[in-house]
């Protein structure tokens, strides 16, 4: 085979494979964290949204989502701090819907955290998790900033 033939191919060879590794390492999409949690897969949209803040520590949106997640998994001490950080870096809100809506949730899981904490047995429709059969509301993703 013609020596400049090889080194083309591999060339290419190589290029295809660096494409590939790119493609296996990108993070998480909104869409497929979205798709995480409209299948009830809580944990798994929860560890899709720490690798995004792994590489992406200042997203104020990233850090909301996380903090929603984290109430439908009645880890409400975990969602308020990241609800708490999402204000830190965003204070306008902007990545949340309004900022009425961004502090009822941060207000319903300080409630829930409290409640937690002295007893056991508090259930909220709003924040528990749900069977995965259950319609929730979306949680507006958007790229990450």
């Amino acid at each position: 085979m013609n020596p400049s033939v090889t080194r083309s191919f591999k060339s290419l060879l190589g290029g295809a494979l660096l494409a590939l590794s790119v493609c296996a390492w990108a993070l998480p999409t909104p869409k497929d964290i979205e798709a995480s949690v409209q299948a009830g897969q809580l944990h798994q949209a929860e560890m899709q949204l720490r690798e995004v803040l792994a590489e992406k520590p200042q997203s104020a949106r990233a850090q909301y989502e996380l903090g929603q997640v984290l109430a439908r998994e009645g880890k409400f001490s975990e969602a308020e701090t990241a609800l708490q950080k999402a204000r830190q870096l965003e204070p306008s809100l902007k990545f949340a819907a309004s900022p009425q809506q961004f502090e009822a949730l941060l207000g319903k899981v300080s409630a829930a955290q409290t409640a937690t904490k002295s007893s056991h047995t508090f259930t909220s429709p709003d924040l528990n998790p749900q069977p995965a059969n259950v319609p929730r509301a979306p949680l507006h993703m958007a790229p990450p900033a």
